[in-house]
């Protein structure tokens, strides 16, 4: 009886802990109907007992539908027992996938089962079948999208406005005003494209005014219009994304009043899209274009001041450059002194590219020149190129001449250097010989004859031998660390691919805008770094040739010059080069790639 009891005691505990590993897996959703062009929601819900490593599942793509990976969060649950003064605790951890599903065609939509990996074993869900039908919007509501300009070079500022129309609500003697009508906006469902940062701000620019406008039925209907307005840089060239646009709304259907007002209680999805693109942008012309244009577009003005004006030879002299225009400044680029050969001949020029600071309209460089002669008299004009979208020509301003007074250096000889010490500020000082010696301090002379001996043990013999290899393993930490601080070239190849990389990844979590020119730059000062070349104002073809001096293999300089050619191609022609991904990728090979080989 024992065996047969301690038998259904070791099934019981095996079959427990069965249950505890095992795993509960859901597809979750709101409703069978949905409608065509709508986003509806569908979750996958994890449920274990246990903290298991639960990969997110892969949804699979299903025909006439659109399906995109929403959030994920984990919950925790636990629950006491109390059986016959017994007490058992249970901690569930659940899991749940967020997805969103849009279906393109009316009928039926079917979610095949999906597999769900726990802990390293498969789950199914259940298949669920949609009954999708269209949601006819007819009169309901528009969208349209206005420019002030019907074309647009890229880079060229343009505003755009985005104005969205739903029928007023009148339900025998309820109506919805304004604001009741703009919270029916579904805000999370609808796809803003370029006016998506200023629909998620608390404080929403948005106007809005009545207007009439004649339906599908020829009658005319009362709409709110609302209107959201946003200027924008377009980056490449092609139409401005309007067709990412399509608001969803909740129509009401029926509304009851009650004590805290106006109340919808039955609405259906609707939903409009902007269906043309009002700007056509176009390319910045290729031909014509100076080397000293580096992506400014529109009116522009530069203006320069320094600061002290009179100084000795080789004295730093603050050089403040300040450029002002209407496009997107925080992407202007300084003008590369050291190439200018005004400057090159009368002043020592950093190379280094100058980050600026962006004040409204106007952005400040600043930069340390210092006179090499005497001789000079001003700080010639500093060149400024943009491109005129309106004339469609590249047009160069200059900031004005600035008048310096540099006196000569003075030069002390040798023995000046040596007679400025004053020998009266000397001071005598005489030494006491004592007449016994060392015997001075001792009382008695038998002391001195007494043999000092000396011990060896193990502890002096260590130490003795450990002092010299820990001496050297310091001096050579010592030489190594000095060299880091002062040969600027090693710092530099040691840390360049950990910096290049980095800026890579900095680059593509900011977003697509200017992304061609920073991951070019990251490339370009990785090569700088490399070769202890200054990085600033380095161009495509001297960091080839540098390379191709350096020893650098043809395929790897074929490499790299493709993809800063495409790079180039991007930030100013406004080509399609691929996504800022795909880039990244490509400027991450190109650094691997060169980190492989010595130069």
């Amino acid at each position: 009886m024992f065996r047969v009891k301690a038998a259904i005691g070791g099934l019981l505990v095996i079959l427990a802990a069965a249950v505890s590993q095992a795993a509960d897996v859901k597809l979750l959703y709101d409703s069978l109907d949905v409608f065509v062009g709508v986003p509806f929601a569908v979750a996958i819900d994890v449920v274990t007992t246990d903290d298991t490593t639960t990969e997110r599942p892969v949804f699979p793509q299903i025909e006439n539908a659109v399906v995109s990976d929403g959030s994920e969060n984990t919950s925790q649950n636990r629950s006491i027992q109390i059986i016959n003064g017994r007490r058992s605790e249970t901690i569930t951890i659940t899991t749940r996938y967020l997805y969103s599903v849009i279906a393109k065609e009316p009928g039926k939509l079917r979610i095949p089962p999906i597999i769900v990996n726990v802990g390293g074993k498969d789950y199914e869900t259940r298949p669920v079948t949609f009954r999708v039908t269209r949601s006819e919007t007819g009169d309901l509501m528009f969208v349209d999208m206005d420019s002030t300009k019907e074309s647009a070079y890229v880079g060229e500022p343009v505003d755009l406005t985005l104005k969205i129309g739903l029928k007023g609500f009148v339900q025998n003697r309820q109506k919805l005003d304004a604001n009741d009508m703009w919270g029916c906006i579904d805000k999370e469902s609808s796809s803003w494209g370029p006016f998506a940062d200023l629909v998620q701000q608390p404080q929403q620019n948005v106007t809005v005014q009545r207007a009439r406008k004649k339906g599908e039925d020829g009658e005319v209907n009362d709409y709110f219009v609302y209107a959201i307005k946003k200027r924008v840089w377009p980056a490449k060239a092609g139409e401005v994304a309007g067709g990412d646009i399509r608001i969803v709304a909740k129509y009401p259907l029926r509304v009851e009043r009650g004590f805290w007002g106006s109340q919808v209680t039955r609405a259906k999805p609707i939903s409009a899209a902007v269906k043309n693109s009002p700007v056509v942008v176009k390319s910045i012309p290729v031909q014509g274009r100076p080397p000293s244009f580096r992506g400014a577009v529109g009116k522009h003005t530069i203006n320069a001041t320094a600061s002290p004006v009179k100084v000795r030879v080789g004295d730093p002299i603050t050089l403040t450059i300040a450029v002002n225009g209407s496009g997107r400044m925080d992407l202007i680029q300084s003008p590369s002194l050291a190439d200018l050969p005004e400057f090159t001949k009368n002043f020592r020029v950093a190379e280094d590219q100058l980050p600026g600071v962006v004040e409204g309209d106007v952005k400040r460089f600043t930069q340390s020149i210092r006179a090499l002669n005497d001789r000079v008299t001003e700080i010639p004009p500093i060149p400024f190129t943009y491109f005129d979208p309106a004339n469609e020509r590249f047009v160069t301003v200059y900031s004005g001449a600035i008048d310096i007074e540099v006196e000569a250096a003075e030069r002390m000889s040798a023995s000046q250097i040596v007679e400025s010490v004053d020998p009266g500020n000397r001071k005598a000082e005489s030494l006491t010989q004592l007449d016994r010696g060392i015997e001075s301090n001792y009382l008695e002379p038998r002391e001195l004859l007494v043999q000092q001996g000396f011990h060896l043990t193990v502890v002096s013999a260590t130490s003795a031998a450990a002092a010299p290899l820990v001496y050297l393993i310091c001096l050579f930490i010592r030489a190594k660390r000095n060299r880091s601080e002062t040969d600027v070239a090693y710092a530099r190849r040691k840390t360049a691919r950990k910096i290049a990389l980095k800026k890579v990844s900095d680059v593509v979590k900011d977003g697509p805008e200017a992304t061609a020119a920073e991951l070019a730059n990251a490339l370009l000062g990785y090569i700088a770094d490399r070769l202890n070349l200054p990085t600033g104002g380095l161009i495509r073809k001297e960091a080839i040739e540098s390379l191709r001096q350096a020893g650098v293999e043809q395929d790897s300089l074929d490499m790299v010059d493709r993809i800063l050619l495409d790079c180039e191609a991007v930030q100013f022609g406004g080509l399609q080069a691929g996504s800022a991904q795909e880039i990244a990728a490509r400027v991450k090979s190109g650094i691997e790639k060169l980190e492989g080989q010595r130069f």
